[in-house]
């Protein structure tokens, strides 16, 4: 994917391009793969474990358009080289905006000393605890704390293990474990509670001094058919579900998105400085 990536940019193909076509890649199983539910931030699961493969993982992800990143990353215990777990951790500590430090594969060691170790790293590289920076030891809630934290435009990335089928313990023993898979698991649970969020006839007011000192205000509703209706002021409005934009105007437009309760997130996610207000109304 990354030799894919720099021949598309040096034919010059845009952006927006390579980002079209860059989920659709063949790659090898944990290799810069993308994990699609159909969220509105991207998900990248990669096996860089050591620090020149981290350090290629992000002059990649300069190539795919993104806002914020979320990593989630550990060490392999068991005797492996301990001196790059700092390193590790202080690669990310620059180049996230927020750094998840979790299990990986300890073996014979004890998971939260290696965690500790990587963490250091990491606030030598100016992270904060509890600010951008988070240690959580079981590595599914990890996985769930960056989706938590991703809006849309985001990209998570989750390195490590790649498509390794299992966490190595002590005692020679593996737990059953598929790093994309989990998260797969964690995105349709945490999207199916969003939706439960915006029943029918929610509503969603968005405001923003984006555009100067112009104040633009939407008000959108959600219909029965999942369709959305909104009024406000003229602006274009990025959905970034497929790239698809919508234009709000000042009579009532109909939109018809995939997902209607989806599309309301995204359009909240869109503006900067927003409020967003949802309650339950009667519908005509």
């Amino acid at each position: 994917a990354l030799c894919v990536l720099t021949i598309a940019k040096s034919l010059g193909l845009s952006i927006e391009e390579i980002q079209k076509a860059a989920p659709a890649m063949q790659n090898i199983p944990g290799r810069l793969e993308f994990i699609d539910e159909g969220q509105l931030f991207k998900i990248i699961v990669d096996y860089a474990y050591e620090p020149k493969a981290m350090a290629g993982l992000y002059e990649t992800i300069k190539m795919i358009p993104h806002q914020k990143v979320i990593h989630v990353l550990g060490s392999t215990g068991g005797g492996r080289d301990k001196a790059r777990r700092p390193i590790l951790g202080q690669i990310v500590g620059k180049q996230a905006d927020y750094a998840i430090i979790t299990n990986e594969d300890p073996y014979d060691e004890n998971p939260q000393e290696i965690i500790d170790q990587v963490t250091k790293g990491a606030l030598l590289a100016g992270k904060k605890k509890g600010e951008n920076l988070w240690r959580i030891l079981d590595r599914r809630e990890a996985i769930g704390k960056a989706i938590s934290l991703a809006v849309a435009g985001d990209l998570i990335l989750i390195t490590g293990k790649g498509a390794e089928q299992a966490i190595c313990v002590a005692n020679e023993k593996k737990i059953p474990w598929d790093d994309r898979r989990v998260a797969r698991e964690l995105l349709k649970n945490n999207m199916s509670e969003e939706k439960s969020k915006y029943p029918i006839g929610s509503f969603v007011d968005l405001f923003t001094n984006e555009k100067g000192n112009r104040r633009l205000r939407a008000h959108c509703v959600l219909q029965a058919d999942g369709a959305v209706i909104c009024t406000g002021d003229t602006d274009v409005l990025t959905a970034l579900d497929r790239g698809v934009s919508v234009l709000i105007d000042n009579e009532p437009r109909y939109y018809q998105p995939k997902d209607g309760a989806k599309f309301l997130l995204a359009m909240s996610a869109h503006f900067s400085n927003s409020y967003l207000f949802a309650s339950e109304i009667t519908q005509p």
